[in-house]
């Protein structure tokens, strides 16, 4: 529509032709107001004055049609702290990362290796992930960053979480598209040369209703090199080796998933998920074994194979009631079996020969279905549920009767949590495990309460303090209860312990938190108290050490860890330090720890990198150095949103080296393992991150006009 106007009267008004003409004719002199308009362009209005016949030439800009705008603000600094954590938003750049470990990397109190796509907890402890409160089936490895709204760090779990030896909860909400999309999203690092790398591939197509995503990922060792020393002493011998072995793994993973919004009110989210790991190791060396006055020289070889698959299948509904309360349910079936074999042979000069040849096909069947209710009460947000867990494992040992044990775990639990004011909020919670087990020819049964309580007071809007108190159990792993021989050493001997109890802990903690102007600053103090404690326990015949577990043990650690982080529009720099002592019946000692990580970009370009180093580690009876620190630095170019390139080197303060010290009942044991590869390892990758949009637009009217009418084009 093309209008005239004079002194705010419409004078004339035409439509333009198919190719954008438009006409006035017989007009009087004077300053008229031309306004074009369409729904598809923007309107453009021009002042004319008429004096004689005249020609203007218009440009008109196609007008967006927009169903919401949202305007982007960095709020990376803005931290919402909760009763039990707190609530962290990506910044701009990170939400621009090619992945979300390197996103994630700028989060306080998160410690992530992208290489190994690993997030861990700044004490070391390992959290549960979450996405929009749902453990999908396929971690993180398909996550845009530029779809995380939000990052909720749980420092104390509700009762809901801990029966699993859960300590820590992650949380990412993401957002739904609101159009069709399909996106692809492939990565590959590999060292130079290739004694390691990591593919993965990421396909996923959906909508505002639906989505379905496929991820797969492959980790490698190749001939990765290890030198080996070690020292054993017993009353009647003294016997020293060295040898060399090479480590070769592919770990594959697979999963297929999705989900699908019903209505408002009801909503399905579901995967197969499907893990193999083929692994082998081969050590060769020489040694000497010295018993009074005779001397032994002798050769050593083991060659060991290892291999494993875990099949998954989950499902996850969730229904909305009127009065706003939700129902989920939650129901996981899992296969999976391994393969353990090999053999050690010590060929003497002067001695019989030591062959021992070991072979295990185990197997575990597990199942689980959990519900959790929701809702209001008294202005409270309360859950109550139950987790009910039922698993089946067979460990088949060569010539040995087989070892089956079965366990039915029955987990009740309620909480509650509410901001009682402008500064003081709350979460408390109670739970109880239901343990009944049969190992091998023994029925057992436990009943164990859980509980958890927090309460965070903040000051103002900088300033934060947090009490929080955590009572949690956990079960021993399979490993600690197989009756048979795992040790191929011609004189040691370590077998489980079936009849083993489960693990009590309590965690009394005290926290500040001070976020103001890109400083995120947050010192801490844990008090950790373990009873029932699973540890090694030994018998001694002077010649042979057979050892075992028991639950004999009651210690305490108490740790003090001071956070950082420094946030600006270039990157973050961060990183905790801490000191952790503990307090064996035995051993009074401490170690210090950190980790250290960085982000930064600007236009294309990008640099992130992290350092961790625990020096020691402590059991009664054991004593584990670590003499150099995990560390890892990245390079990377994006000249456009499709691909990035990276280069970078892992290990770059030095190669791995462990040391462990053993001292029990007259058996000494020293042994050192150095990783010769894993130094200084350079590494060189590739990102790719395809996107596919179909929006909703507007659609176009064309209007064709053939009247010949007034004309300023003479």
């Amino acid at each position: 529509m093309v209008s005239l106007y004079a002194s705010d009267t419409l004078v004339s008004a035409t439509l333009a032709d198919i190719k954008g003409v438009f006409e006035f004719i017989e007009m009087k002199k004077g300053n008229y107001l031309l306004i074009i308009s369409d729904t598809v362009y923007q309107t453009v209005s021009d002042s004319v004055t008429l004096n004689s016949d005249q020609h203007k030439r218009y440009v008109l800009r196609r007008q967006i049609s927009l169903d919401e705008v949202t305007i982007v603000a960095d709020r990376s600094n803005v931290v919402e702290q909760t009763a039990n954590g707190a609530i962290f938003k990506l910044s701009s750049s990170a939400k621009k990362a090619n992945n979300v470990f390197a996103a994630l990397s700028e989060i306080p109190l998160l410690v992530v290796d992208e290489t190994n796509r690993k997030v861990g907890m700044s004490n070391g402890s390992t959290p549960l992930i979450l996405i929009n409160g749902i453990p999908r089936g396929n971690g993180l490895n398909g996550i845009d960053p530029e779809d995380v709204e939000s990052v909720e760090v749980i420092e104390v779990p509700s009762a809901r979480y801990v029966s699993g030896s859960v300590t820590a909860v992650v949380n990412l909400k993401m957002s739904r598209k609101q159009y069709d999309y399909r996106l692809l999203n492939a990565s590959t690092r590999h060292s130079v040369p290739g004694e390691f790398g990591y593919s993965s591939m990421d396909v996923e197509t959906g909508n505002t209703k639906r989505l379905v995503y496929l991820t797969g990922s492959h980790f490698y060792f190749s001939d990765d090199e290890s030198r080996y020393l070690s020292s054993q002493q017993n009353s009647g011998y003294s016997k020293n080796s060295e040898t060399t072995g090479f480590y070769n793994s592919n770990s594959w993973y697979v999963c297929l998933g999705g989900d699908h919004v019903f209505s408002e009110d009801d909503y399905l989210s579901y995967s197969i998920t499907y893990i193999s790991n083929p692994s082998d190791t081969k050590q060769n060396g020489s040694g000497e074994l010295a018993s009074g006055n005779i001397r032994s020289v002798f050769d050593i070889s083991t060659n060991r194979e290892n291999s494993y698959y875990v099949n998954t299948y989950n499902a996850y509904y969730k229904h909305g009631f009127r009065n706003k309360s939700q129902l989920e349910t939650t129901f996981r079936l899992n296969f999976n079996g391994n393969q353990n074999k090999g053999e050690t042979r010590e060929t003497y000069d002067n001695r019989p020969q030591y062959h021992y040849l070991f072979n295990y096909d185990n197997s575990r069947t597990s199942s689980s279905f959990d519900l959790n209710y929701s809702f209001s009460w008294l202005g409270q947000s309360s859950n109550v549920g139950s987790g009910t867990k039922f698993r089946k494992d067979k460990i088949n040992h060569i010539s040995s009767p087989i070892f089956n044990y079965r366990e039915l775990d029955e987990y009740l639990y309620v909480d509650a949590s509410n901001s009682l004011n402008e500064h003081f909020s709350y979460m408390a919670s109670i739970g109880a495990d239901l343990i009944f087990n049969r190992s091998g020819d023994k029925n057992n049964s436990y009943c164990s309460p859980t509980a958890t309580a927090a309460i965070t007071y903040r000051a103002d809007s900088y300033n934060s303090m947090r009490l929080s108190y955590l009572k949690n159990n956990n079960a021993p792993d399979i490993g600690y209860m197989n009756p048979y021989n795992t040790s191929s050493d011609s004189l040691l001997v370590s077998i489980g312990n079936p009849y083993l109890q489960p693990v009590h802990r309590q965690k009394f903690a005290y926290g500040y938190t001070f976020n103001k102007s890109g400083i995120y600053l947050s010192p801490q103090v844990s008090y950790l108290t373990v009873s029932n404690y699973i540890v090694p326990w030994g018998s001694n015949d002077g010649r042979v050490y057979t050892q075992t577990y028991i639950n004999d043990e009651h210690f305490s650690e108490l740790d003090g860890m001071f956070s950082l982080r420094y946030n600006r529009k270039w990157g973050s720099i961060g990183g905790s330090a801490g000191y952790r002592h503990t307090y064996f019946s035995n051993i009074d000692k401490g170690t210090f720890y950190t980790n250290v990580n960085f982000n930064a970009r600007y236009k294309k370009v990008f640099a992130n990198g992290y350092v961790m180093y625990q020096k020691y580690s402590f059991t009664p009876f054991m004593t584990t150095k670590q003499y150099t620190p995990e560390s890892e630095i990245t390079f990377g170019l994006r000249p456009n949103s499709i691909i990035t390139f990276q280069a970078g080197m892992r290990y770059f303060l030095g190669g791995l080296k462990m040391e462990t010290h053993q001292n029990d009942k007259g058996y000494l044991m020293d042994s050192t393992q150095e990783n010769l590869d894993r130094k200084y390892l350079i590494m060189l990758g590739l990102n790719i991150n395809l996107k596919s949009e179909t929006q909703k637009n507007r659609p176009e009217k064309r209007l064709y006009q053939n009247e010949s009418g007034i004309n300023l084009n003479k």
